[in-house]
């Protein structure tokens, strides 16, 4: 039982259960994976978006997925997110870092206050999931630019060091920061689907590596900050740092730095 104070209006796994079929019996999303976080203290189904995706390359697919997630302690009342999936490597990262990249603004996520009722929670997320759909073409688009744009290995070394610098300071330790550029590198040449040539090739070593190869305690852990923690946030500086090379035109790393 989720058991909270009498203000909050808190779902219930099988209410949950059945958010998620209404959405999916209105055709907004294909329940796919049911989930929790924590012990069984947060919930989360994630879904397919039907019919949205966008291919490049002649085969590299990338679909929309959303996550539906809530809290049984309390915490989360419910809450919603879009996601990207490329289905060569399965590797993910939240839409509105790609959104942010493309310079599109939306509101595709959405978060129910614990005092809203069932209705208007319902109405906020066929809402959100609707946005998806808007942007995706748009997304795609912008993927193609970043395929189209080539990136050599010397631009990707000084496009991994002003997103993983060393740290500043005698003594400093740069240990962490080499093996996180390395693991980026190792995913930029070769991570399924990717060749190492492009801004694309790029953006998926951010998100493959933050998919599986960054370091966490748990796969838990990994896939939380995946959605929302320290491997966003990275994902969302990547994505300003490649936005950046994409519209600029630059040629050669001096450029890059003034950029």
């Amino acid at each position: 039982l989720g058991v909270v104070r009498d203000r909050y209006v808190n779902l219930q796994p099988e209410e949950f259960m059945l958010f998620a079929e209404k959405l999916e019996a209105d055709g907004l999303l294909q329940i796919m994976e049911l989930g929790q976080f924590g012990g069984g203290r947060e919930l989360f189904i994630k879904c397919k978006l039907p019919g949205i995706s966008f291919e490049i390359n002649g085969g590299d697919k990338t679909d929309a997925y959303y996550m539906l997630r809530t809290s049984l302690d309390g915490t989360v009342s419910l809450h919603g997110m879009a996601l990207l999936l490329r289905l060569w490597c399965m590797n993910q990262c939240p839409q509105k870092t790609l959104m942010a990249m493309a310079g599109l603004k939306g509101r595709i996520d959405f978060s129910g206050k614990h005092t809203a009722s069932i209705h208007t929670k319902m109405h906020a997320a066929a809402q959100a999931i609707r946005e998806v759909g808007q942007h995706f073409q748009s997304l795609g688009e912008y993927a193609e630019k970043m395929a189209g744009k080539q990136m050599s290995d010397g631009h990707f070394g000084a496009f991994s060091e002003y997103l993983v610098p060393n740290p500043e300071g005698e003594n400093a330790r740069t240990g962490k920061a080499e093996g996180i550029r390395a693991s980026l590198f190792e995913a930029f040449k070769r991570s399924p689907g990717n060749r190492g040539e492009t801004v694309w090739d790029a953006f998926n070593a951010v998100t493959y590596r933050n998919t599986f190869m960054a370091s966490s305690r748990s796969d838990e852990n990994r896939y939380k900050s995946l959605l929302g923690g320290a491997n966003s946030r990275l994902a969302n500086q990547a994505g300003q740092l490649l936005r950046v090379y994409v519209s600029s035109g630059i040629d050669g790393m001096s450029s890059y730095a003034e950029a």
